[in-house]
This record gives C-alpha cells, sequence and structure tokens, in this order.
C-alpha cells in the first residue's frame, strides 16, 4: 500500500504551509516532527526520513519523534 494514497493530499499541503510558518517564527522540534510524518504522508519519504533521523539524534529521548520515525519506516 503507497502511504501517500490514503490521505488528502490537498489537506496535507495545506497543513504542512500552516506548519513551515510556525517553524519560522518559533523552532520546535515538534513542529518539525510534525512536518516531517507529514511530508511522509504525500510521499516524500527520504525527505521525512532525513529530518526525523536528525530529530532522533538530538533529542533521542523524545517519543513522538521515535513513534514518527518507525511510523515512516513503516
Amino acid at each position: 500500500v503507497n502511504f501517500s494514497r490514503s490521505f488528502n493530499k490537498e489537506n496535507i499541503l495545506l497543513g504542512l504551509k500552516e506548519l513551515e510558518e510556525k517553524l519560522s517564527k518559533n523552532y520546535s522540534y515538534q513542529v518539525h516532527s510534525d512536518y516531517a510524518i507529514n511530508l511522509a504522508r504525500i510521499g516524500k519519504i527520504q525527505e521525512a526520513l532525513a529530518i526525523l533521523e536528525s530529530l532522533v539524534k538530538k533529542y533521542p529521548n523524545e517519543y513522538n519523534i521515535m513513534a514518527n520515525l518507525g511510523t515512516v519506516y513503516e
């Protein structure tokens, strides 16, 4: 099953724009993790993995980052 087919791409793209705005105003690793999982939802798996793997190195004890990384690997 293609991960990107079970989501409304237009809504995810709008959400990505909102998350980009949040990141540009005030960086948050939680928002960056949310951004990455949404990239995966539209099929940008490698970009999502790069972000999440980087976040795991910086925040190895953050469950949500690890959960998102696991989801993308799946």
